[in-house]
């Protein structure tokens, strides 16, 4: 396996719907369109400036959604799903 081959498939990231949200760390591709996962593939591993702006945008989420924010989130959504009930 080439060694960009971990590079391209970090930045890849697959949409189970079809629908692509904000993919600003990614590129997303349909699961099971296999015509555009190496279509994506390609385009990484070819592109240096995408890859290490994908890259960045990736670490920087990761440093800003750590464990606290998730934690966070998950109460703001439970919080709501009890408002729903009472």
């Amino acid at each position: 396996m080439p060694a960009s081959w971990p590079k391209a498939f970090a930045a890849l990231e697959a949409s189970k719907n079809g629908e692509i949200r904000n993919v600003a760390a990614a590129l997303a591709v349909t699961v099971g369109d296999s015509e555009a996962l190496a279509g994506a593939i390609s385009q990484l591993l070819h592109d240096e400036e995408l890859r290490l702006r994908l890259a960045g945008e990736a670490q920087r989420r990761a440093l800003a959604q750590d464990a606290d924010y998730t934690a966070q989130c998950f109460r703001a959504l439970y919080a709501r799903c009890g408002a729903r009930r009472g």
